[in-house]
């Protein structure tokens, strides 16, 4: 069994050893439920469904990463969209107040500094987790 099966299987393990408990069991039955719940802990009937759920928490694990990853890149064109539009239209007001002022207009050139960028601290945590 996989490292991450352990903790669903103790989890159940507990409850049902508390149940057991609960019900008053004599001590011969317990012991005669114990082998019987080992067997079936122990057999493909309980190991397969246990390590489909840990590989399928695996995937929803490394789904959420990659959900995460896009959403960034997402967020992070937008940010700079929102930039190069703020960039555009301070340009574009100067442009006009200079025609205002009976200058020529100057040609909008892209900043020569980078846009402010978004924080990166979840894009270290998701590639760490990654190994990238």
């Amino acid at each position: 069994m996989a490292p991450l099966g352990v903790i669903p299987l103790v989890s159940l393990l507990r409850t049902n050893l508390i149940e057991i408990v609960k019900a008053n069991i004599l001590r011969e039955k317990r012991t005669l439920v114990a082998q019987k719940l080992l067997k079936f802990i122990t057999s493909a009937q309980f190991r397969n469904p246990i390590e489909e759920t840990v590989r399928l928490s695996l995937e929803l694990q490394d789904m959420i990463i990659d959900e995460a990853k896009v959403h960034y890149r997402v967020w992070q064109k937008r940010w700079d969209h929102y930039q190069r539009m703020q960039w555009d239209s301070t340009q574009i007001g100067n442009n006009v107040q200079s025609v205002l002022q009976g200058k020529e207009p100057k040609a909008i050139l892209r900043p020569k500094g980078p846009p402010l960028q978004l924080p990166h601290p979840s894009e270290k945590a998701l590639a760490a987790k990654t190994g990238e």
